[in-house]
């Protein structure tokens, strides 16, 4: 199930165990949820090997999927090649934390999937995902656990 925060443009969606749901599938109701469409410009953050940002290129999205592992990216450009979408989904080394070579008011739809629990300034990666985010922009957060403090906490009640 996804929720949607009064407050706010945030997305949790529910990826707790299921009978059946896959992080696939988790991924796809986290593009559906966000309605990705092919005017928007999408950045996926710890993108890993772009799963999300697949997705999201997929649905005619322009993608940008910046990760801090050079590994994962690789394995990901690989993926965008094989998939055809190399001139819709970008991926680049970087962290959630800095955007700094990104522009103010970047990007329609920002994700981050399977990722946030690793980054250790949590509110420091919403202020810049903030920042890059256009006015009315929407972020879609995709992890197993509800968290229960911190910054996200208020999102997920």
């Amino acid at each position: 199930s996804c929720q949607r925060s009064r407050r706010t443009s945030f997305f949790l969606v529910d990826a707790a165990p299921k009978p059946a749901a896959s992080d696939a599938s988790r991924r796809r109701a986290l593009v559906d949820a966000l309605d990705v469409n092919d005017s928007d410009v999408v950045l996926d953050a710890a993108t890993g090997t772009a799963d999300v940002a697949l997705l999201a290129g997929a649905a005619g999205a322009r993608v940008l999927g910046v990760d801090p592992s050079a590994n994962m990216l690789a394995i990901g450009r690989e993926k965008v090649a094989a998939a055809g979408l190399a001139r819709r989904v970008a991926l680049e080394l970087g962290d959630a934390t800095d955007l700094a070579a990104y522009k103010n008011a970047t990007f329609d739809k920002l994700t981050i999937s399977f990722g946030i629990r690793n980054i250790p300034d949590v509110a420091g990666a919403l202020a810049e995902l903030r920042r890059v985010a256009k006015p009315g922009a929407t972020l879609g957060v995709l992890e197993f656990a509800v968290p229960e403090a911190g910054p996200l906490a208020p999102l997920a009640r």
